[in-house]
């Protein structure tokens, strides 16, 4: 799990070029990414550790390990104007789901110099949980997590540089059993499988021809088929970036508050939870005189407290690595 956890964060954090309504030049392009690093969690559903020892409602040891990340995207641009595009390949914004999905879609410009794109994520490759979070004392059991998404874009809207993205996506659990040992009788509202819409609204601010400034603001709905396990999130994100010659720096800070519906049969509270993150990458072109190259850096940390400590959490990353554009 800490492997999948650590993409899902590079996903949300690879997001940190300014968004340009320009889909570039006819015919094949893309980007491969090579990153190494550390990656460190402190979860009570992170899936290293299999056994919960002691009071339930307490926080997760640490744990950490080396993590390697190869990702890669590939555009194809066509069209009288080179207006038009389909594109294959990790998702580098995706905060829809939480899972690592290959996103496949089509984007085309608008006579307004925005940008229309619809895409679909599949989850290829599935993430882990436990089929029952809430054991003690014993190996807990893994379970496969997958979900879909249909996502729509809509991309520096009338060139007023305001953006628009939404979703509705579904989260499936494979052997959702959560509760059923010593709550049986209460598993039903601990299912944590269901479906969700999200919407985000952002406006890109030129400070000057390098430096730009990015705040955003979102919403997610989960309705999971347990009462408990349904939330509301909103959220608020500042992004700063600026380019200096060859060098490029992106500096981020995330909030977010969720709140469920219902009483949390195990614990006798309803959820909620707040989190905060912040991310710093950094990227400098031509690396070693070689074109197309580029040496990268990435640094992020996140954490969220709940008024349940069970779902306390904390993560942390740090990599760097090499990109190829083409």
């Amino acid at each position: 799990m800490i492997m999948k956890r650590a993409f899902y964060l590079l996903l949300l954090t690879a997001s940190t070029q300014p968004v340009l309504a320009e889909l570039g030049p006819d015919g094949m392009s893309g980007e491969l990414t090579l990153l190494a690093g550390q990656y460190g969690q402190r979860s009570n559903f992170n899936t290293n550790s299999a056994i919960k020892d002691g009071n339930l409602n307490s926080s997760a040891e640490s744990d950490s390990e080396m993590v390697f990340f190869p990702l890669g995207r590939i555009n194809y641009t066509f069209g009288d104007n080179s207006d038009k595009q389909v594109f294959l390949g990790t998702s580098r914004e995706d905060i829809t789901v939480g899972l690592i999905a290959l996103e496949l879609g089509y984007q085309f410009e608008l006579a307004d110099s925005s940008i229309l794109a619809i895409s679909v994520l599949p989850s290829l490759i599935k993430d882990e949980t436990w089929s029952d979070p809430f054991v003690t004392g014993q190996e807990r059991v893994e379970t496969d997590v997958s979900g879909n998404a249909l996502r729509v874009q809509y991309k520096n809207i009338l060139n007023s540089d305001y953006s628009l993205d939404g979703a509705i996506y579904q989260r499936e659990i494979e052997d959702e059993f959560s509760g059923s040992d010593g709550y049986a009788t209460r598993t039903a509202i601990l299912d944590r499988n269901g479906e969700g819409i999200y919407a985000r609204v952002s406006k890109r601010y030129k400070l000057s021809d390098t430096r730009f400034l990015t705040p955003s603001f979102r919403v997610n709905h989960f309705d999971a088929d347990g009462e408990a396990m349904s939330s509301r999130l909103w959220g608020a994100n500042v992004l700063y970036h600026r380019a200096i010659n060859k060098h490029s720096y992106a500096l981020s800070g995330d909030y977010s508050r969720s709140e469920y519906d219902d009483t949390h049969p195990v614990f006798n509270q309803t959820q909620e939870n707040t989190r905060f993150s912040t991310t710093l990458a950094y990227e400098y072109q031509t690396f070693m005189g070689w074109n197309n190259w580029a040496f990268n850096a990435l640094l992020r940390y996140s954490n969220t407290d709940s008024n349940i400590e069970f779902y306390d959490e904390t993560e942390w990353l740090t990599s760097i690595g090499l990109s190829y554009k083409f």
